[in-house]
């Protein structure tokens, strides 16, 4: 559960971001921004909705700046961290210290890009009026609720997708008949 409210926030959060580096060429008049041609394009809205204002937009792409690169490095030690813990799991001969130390570096990197990922969210928080708080953690919902409709749906074509797990319909018992 953790996991995958950490993995929404993240996807939301990456999604304002990416907003905020291309809300300077929507931008139009006293701080309102012009509706994206395509009134689905979710980022076109998600920076209507929450009217960040100039100065918000720098703050946010400021903090952008200062976070990708430690967030890249952070992401790259922790997949070399699961190559690790991997290799070492899977090895000819399992040598269980070895499996001990590598999962420490994995706990550990996975700890350092959420550390990094919360301070983000805190700095991104700080930069929000109330109002857009309140806005945000709304349109964070909403897309989570989208997100399960959308990984019920999957589920559920994968299920129609899938061949039966017999060789075929089950056998029916035939009634006995007598010959006349």
């Amino acid at each position: 559960m953790r996991k995958t409210t950490g993995f929404i926030a993240i996807l939301f959060l990456a999604t304002l971001l990416l907003l905020v580096n291309s809300a300077s060429a929507q931008r139009e008049g006293d701080n309102n921004f012009a509706p994206p041609p395509d009134n689905q394009n979710m980022r076109g809205n998600l920076m209507r909705r929450l009217g960040l204002t100039k100065e918000q937009i720098q703050q946010i792409r400021k903090l952008n700046a200062a976070r990708g690169p430690l967030m890249q490095e952070a992401q790259s030690t922790l997949r070399e961290a699961n190559r690790s813990l991997d290799e070492a799991i899977y090895a000819d001969t399992v040598d269980e210290k070895l499996v001990d130390e590598r999962l420490r570096e994995f706990n550990a990197a996975q700890a350092e890009v959420a550390r990094i990922r919360a301070l983000s969210e805190i700095e991104i928080r700080k930069v929000l009026s109330p109002e857009q708080l309140v806005q945000f953690r709304q349109l964070r919902e909403q897309f989570r609720e989208r997100r399960e409709e959308k990984n019920n749906e999957r589920r559920t074509m994968r299920r129609r997708d899938e061949p039966p797990n017999d060789a075929g319909p089950p056998l029916r018992r035939q009634p006995n008949r007598q010959r006349p």
